[in-house]
């Protein structure tokens, strides 16, 4: 293979990820223009500047056993558990990237083959009895919060994919605005359920792909926050 091939696999020709996901629901034609196109940036606002230095924050407590920043004293507890070893043979991962292909496959995080990107903020697993492990996933939000068991869903889904050994995921967001936290277990089992959930949406993305066909969808953001100014529907033409 030469050096300058990503990969020898089969081209993927579709690829996504939850927030691109998530991105397509709120409006397609704002997706392809800053997703796809690029041609419009989203801007860099003070909340999701605010999120990087906490997650962060988090990673440092961690990663390196040193305390929150002054500015998240109020989560000291919080870095506390996170870092906290609870049984010998734990095992923490920080940012913890997972490829998928279509079979739900592990592979690389750039290959060709690759359809599905999962980041996960933090990542703990825990040995369990006869060689089997149990797992926690956590992500750190700083917005409000809201239901969004797919998220955490697909994060499970990357964690069995990765992880042969491990019979159950707990996964939890820590809501850092309120201090609150919510969370969902899973068995592989239940993944089922999230396909039949998801696949439909999925393959209306692929289509849209294949067709070139991304509609301006209307919603609450296109007043004053869309970027797409050329869209009928930017309040901001």
């Amino acid at each position: 293979m030469s050096r300058f091939t990503r990969s020898g696999k089969p081209k993927e020709d579709f690829s996504w990820s939850y927030t691109k996901v998530r991105d397509y629901r709120t409006c397609p034609k704002k997706f392809y223009e800053t997703s796809i196109l690029k041609k419009y940036k989203e801007p860099k606002t003070p909340a999701l500047e605010d999120g990087d230095r906490l997650h962060a924050a988090f990673t440092r407590r961690v990663e390196k056993n040193l305390p929150m920043p002054t500015a998240y004293e109020k989560l000291n507890d919080w870095g506390d558990e996170a870092a906290k070893i609870i049984q010998p043979g734990q095992v923490n991962m920080c940012d913890k990237e997972i490829a998928l292909t279509r079979n739900l496959t592990p592979t690389g995080y750039f290959d060709n083959d690759v359809w599905l990107r999962i980041k996960i903020d933090l990542l703990r697993l825990f040995p369990h009895k006869n060689n089997q492990a149990l797992a926690q996933v956590i992500d750190y939000k700083t917005g409000k919060p809201r239901d969004d068991i797919i998220q955490l869903a697909i994060y499970a889904q990357g964690v069995f994919s990765t992880f042969s050994n491990v019979i159950a995921v707990r996964t939890e967001f820590w809501w850092t605005q309120i201090k609150d936290k919510t969370h969902e277990i899973f068995s592989r089992d239940d993944m089922t359920e999230l396909w039949n959930e998801l696949l439909p949406e999925l393959h209306q993305m692929e289509v849209a792909q294949q067709t070139n066909n991304y509609p301006a969808k209307k919603n609450g953001l296109c007043a004053a926050y869309c970027p797409v100014i050329t869209c009928p529907h930017n309040g901001r033409r």
